[in-house]
């Protein structure tokens, strides 16, 4: 009797399952249909209180984009991606989140999420778009309000907290030029932000690929060593707050022999660690 009664349950339980997917399907179907952006917008969030699936919340995401809310067009794809196991609809997922942020002024954001795409589904297209973006960033330089929201945002979609800054040095040096300064200036501020109390950073250093493999090893490790004396003289960071690690020319950005390439490989990588 007992296991009859667990079968009607069972069985009564499916059917609402597949009905709320066809109540969902529909209403994501007539959203679709509208040209009206706030009526697409309420179909959409009945949809997905019906069934949650990942086209209706990226669909829901572009939405607010029409509208101008781009916060709540990030937090809506996101939690699309957070329930798909489709690795192409993450990574579109992940594409588009980095277009919001790059219309946010956020560009640094805007690279993380390409990468993640790039690392769901390598393309040629996604590479060149993140070349080009850390382009950008070595030519403008990451200022600290952006590293520490980029620190931020990262952990909470699961990206490592990783980020590159262009760090420039005097030639064959480990001493910072100018430009090199102020990029460590920016870094020494977001370091000194509230929210990285008692947490723990590695500074990565990394050369271009002229030269031999441990003039280069020894090079990027004085250089990220340079950067950490910075923040410690000028910003007051404790000493163990920052490792160093050196890569030399192991882990290149871009192994086209150019100019461009050169510039790109040298840098140093802040992580958060903890």
């Amino acid at each position: 009797m007992h296991q009859w009664i667990a079968v009607v349950i069972v069985f009564w339980m499916v059917g609402v399952a597949s009905a709320d997917r066809s109540d969902g399907q529909w209403l994501y179907e007539q959203a679709q249909k509208t040209q009206d952006v706030e009526t697409k917008i309420a179909l959409l969030k009945q949809s997905l209180e019906a069934h949650e699936h990942f086209e209706a919340f990226f669909a829901l995401g572009l939405a607010y984009e029409q509208v101008g809310n781009l916060d709540q067009a990030v937090a809506v794809i996101r939690d699309g991606i957070g329930i798909t196991h489709d690795d192409e609809r993450a990574a579109r997922g992940y594409i588009k989140i980095g277009q919001l942020y790059d219309k946010q002024k956020r560009p640094v954001e805007a690279l993380q999420m390409l990468k993640k795409a790039d690392k769901l589904t390598p393309s040629e297209r996604l590479k060149d778009a993140i070349q080009k973006q850390e382009l950008h960033l070595a030519r403008t330089g990451v200022s600290a309000s952006q590293i520490t929201r980029a620190l931020v945002t990262s952990r909470g979609f699961g990206v490592e907290p990783r980020i590159p800054l262009w760090v420039s040095f005097e030639f064959n040096s480990d001493a910072l030029s100018a430009p090199g300064k102020k990029q460590a200036r920016a870094l020494g501020e977001a370091l000194a932000d509230s929210a990285f109390r008692d947490s723990k950073f590695s500074l990565v250093g990394h050369t271009d690929r002229h030269g031999k493999d441990d003039y280069n090893l020894d090079l990027s490790l004085r250089r990220a060593e340079s950067v950490k004396r910075f923040l410690m003289t000028h910003f007051h960071i404790a000493e163990n707050m920052i490792q160093t690690e050196g890569k030399g020319k192991r882990a290149l950005r871009s192994r086209e022999q150019t100019a461009q390439a050169d510039s790109l490989n040298r840098r140093v990588e802040v992580i958060w660690i903890q």
